[in-house]
């Protein structure tokens, strides 16, 4: 993976409308077409240059239109923004967690000798840009409540029922769940970009009796805590 020092052209990922708005809402953007007709939102923050797209839901959708803006442009990061239901009872809702690593909970080749998560020919686990996770931790304050750890990416909405014991036991103290994360760590990795992962919690999955109508109902505002901590870094200067 390249890992430079100075990364200022930035690829911001959202799954969602929803997700996507927060970071722009008084910030001036553009639109710009590519060659490929597809739809890019561009600004320019201090010495970043940042591009954004939202693709739809889920792991197919989301590495589809990745891998199409990345044979157009060479971001020096991805960031990956939106929501993610915990299933940790140390993450709350509206809790930040930015992702040291991603994996797949639904991929299963265990028949053919690999471990649970582990896409063949991939590793078990796409590791998060280092630096970048440190400028966001130098940015936030105690009220982001932020924590760090593995977040699972599996193309389900998790409720407590569908929460599997065995990810306890066969993945690194996983922390929230979520359909789009290491989807687009896989397609970092094999496009050799460094790539991170911010999701506020929209719903706790294990506590709640409903996390569904929990997510609905927190969806816009874990949307914009998540969007407007990312933002805030790239407005502070020397990060």
């Amino acid at each position: 993976m390249r890992n430079k020092a100075d990364k200022k052209t930035v690829l911001l990922v959202f799954a969602q409308k929803e997700e996507y708005e927060p970071f722009f809402k008084n910030l001036q953007h553009t639109t710009i077409t590519l060659s490929n007709g597809l739809e890019l939102t561009k600004s320019k923050i201090n010495n970043y240059t940042i591009y954004a797209f939202y693709s739809g839901v889920g792991k197919v959708a989301i590495a589809y239109k990745l891998g199409l803006f990345l044979s157009i442009i060479t971001p020096d990061l991805i960031i990956n923004i939106g929501v993610a239901g915990s299933i940790s009872s140390n993450l709350k809702a509206f809790g930040i967690l930015v992702a040291t690593k991603s994996c797949y909970y639904d991929a299963d080749l265990t028949e053919c000798g690999y471990k649970l998560g582990n896409m063949s020919g991939m590793p078990l686990y796409f590791n998060c840009d280092e630096s970048f996770i440190n400028n966001i931790l130098k940015c936030a304050t105690s009220e982001d409540n932020i924590k760090t750890g593995l977040i699972l990416t599996g193309d389900s909405f998790i409720t407590k029922k569908l929460v599997d014991k065995q990810w306890f036991k066969c993945f690194d103290n996983p922390l929230a769940c979520d359909m789009e994360s290491a989807s687009v760590g896989q397609v970092a990795f094999m496009a050799n970009v460094p790539y991170l992962v911010v999701r506020a919690i929209s719903d706790e999955v294990i506590a709640s009796k409903s996390n569904q109508d929990d997510y609905n109902n927190q969806l816009n505002e874990a949307s914009e805590k998540a969007a407007l901590l990312v933002r805030k870094v790239f407005e502070t200067k020397n990060t």
